[in-house]
């Protein structure tokens, strides 16, 4: 399978995992930006509900610092759509901020990782690591991408949580 072929795959196989999770109400983005930046966890008018796959890159882009700030549901609902704009975008924004997201080592804060991916499971978590290899892939094969790029996805892929099944659901 060429390059293209395989990331039309992934693409496929994150949109059929994660296209039943629904908005979640209690913090959305902005929301979660409020967070960081009031301290409130306001919910706000600017929030858009709409399924995750239409959420725009550019609030995805825009409010990346409120991923930080989301609970397990809004997790579940962004973690797509990060995934998504990585493999449509492939910017080195959009990388960083995709493994972020993934990466269990990730400010060295293991037990909060698994409490907010706690809904990572099944074809959820099978398709996150279908990406994680689609873009160890890339990297190896691409010009734009670092040795550590390489080393980080590797030790994302071999660590126990990519590694382990986590059922059908």
């Amino acid at each position: 399978m060429n390059i293209l072929d395989l990331k039309a795959h992934v693409l496929a196989e994150i949109r059929t995992a994660f296209s039943d999770v629904p908005f979640p109400e209690h913090l959305g983005l902005r929301a979660a930006m409020s967070l960081d930046w009031y301290g409130s966890g306001e919910p706000s008018p600017l929030e858009i509900h709409a399924p995750w796959w239409e959420i725009p890159f550019d609030e995805l882009r825009e409010c990346e610092l409120g991923a930080t700030y989301l609970d397990p549901a809004g997790i579940e609902f962004y973690l797509p759509a990060y995934l998504t704009m990585d493999l449509i975008l492939s910017t080195r924004f959009t990388f960083l901020t995709a493994l972020s997201l993934l990466d269990p080592e990730y400010g060295d804060l293991y037990e909060r990782f698994l409490r907010l991916n706690a809904r990572i499971v099944g074809k959820k978590k099978r398709a996150c690591r279908s990406y994680l290899q689609f873009a160890r892939t890339r990297a190896i094969e691409g010009t734009e991408y670092e040795k550590t790029d390489i080393d980080r996805l590797t030790r994302i892929l071999d660590h126990d949580f990519w590694k382990q099944p986590s059922g059908d659901t």
